[in-house]
């Protein structure tokens, strides 16, 4: 079988999808030789959950982290995202801000919202290395192409405010209608659509 066939049968194990009947020591031993040697870096994410959960396995900190690694590594948004999480919690691993950050940045750019939110509020804050709004513009307008109609909204109305960068109405307005275009009722009111 195929790497790909089967990080599909670890899926189809650990959700109880597709016929089969949930059983996590069974989605280990299909995600595990998807993962290693083959790198397909969605099953090392699953093998990283699976032992952060210890479902189907010991639990086992350390091994989630090593797998997210992997994960992130091959540029696997989800892996990213909880790698970071492990490094800011310390959960697994030492804790390190700096790693936790890194960890962050890739998963933006790799697609994951919740990572491009995290460093857009760190732009903010400051806790990134130094306050930077253009930084946090670029996280968060990534995150809304991405599909968070939320950062959508922040944004939308850190151009309608003024906050931290210069006000336009005209960008305000463009990004209350993407978050619109995503489902948020409220952003389709602020532009003048009637929502769905």
């Amino acid at each position: 079988k195929s790497s790909a066939a089967k990080a599909a049968l670890g899926f189809a194990y650990q959700n109880g999808a597709f016929g089969r009947s949930t059983d996590y020591a069974k989605a280990m031993g299909y995600y595990a030789p998807a993962c290693d040697p083959s790198n397909l870096y969605s099953a090392c994410y699953e093998l990283g959950s699976l032992y952060a959960a210890g479902q189907g396995v010991a639990q086992d900190a350390a091994k989630a982290v090593s797998y997210y690694s992997k994960g992130c590594r091959g540029a696997y948004a989800e892996a990213c995202d909880a790698l970071g999480d492990a490094f800011m919690s310390g959960t697994g691993v030492a804790a390190d801000k700096t790693k936790a950050y890194e960890a962050y940045k890739k998963g933006c750019s790799s697609g994951a919202t919740d990572s491009c939110a995290i460093m857009a509020e760190g732009s903010v804050s400051g806790d990134v290395g130094v306050k930077d709004m253009s930084k946090a513009v670029f996280y968060y307008e990534t995150g809304c192409k991405a599909g968070a109609a939320d950062q959508c909204v922040t944004i939308a109305e850190m151009f309608r405010d003024g906050d931290g960068v210069t006000a336009m109405k005209a960008r305000s307005d463009h990004y209350f209608k993407l978050a619109c275009e995503l489902g948020d009722d409220p952003s389709c009111l602020a532009v003048g659509i009637t929502p769905q």
